[in-house]
């Protein structure tokens, strides 16, 4: 995995608290690890959006599935 070198503008009141927390031999990694987590989220979310928008597009056909298999399942349990 190369490094790569970035510049970014950030406010004062954001990187003052930072920087006072975090050593300098630690910065690098856990803006590394946060970035990570940010768009490890950001995949998530994007996931859970296309499911949730893949169920609601598969709705009328789950209910055509039940319709078309719950009196078989109502005689299958009746046998049993």
């Amino acid at each position: 995995m190369g490094l790569l070198k970035r510049t970014y503008v950030l406010p004062e009141e954001v990187l003052r608290p930072f920087e006072e927390a975090v050593g300098r031999g630690h910065r690098s990694a856990l803006v590394a690890t946060l970035v990570r987590e940010w768009t490890d989220e950001q995949r998530r979310l994007e996931l859970r959006k296309a499911v949730i928008s893949g169920c609601r597009e598969m709705a009328s056909e789950y209910v055509e599935q039940e319709r078309a298999y719950h009196l078989l399942e109502e005689e299958a349990s009746r046998g049993l």
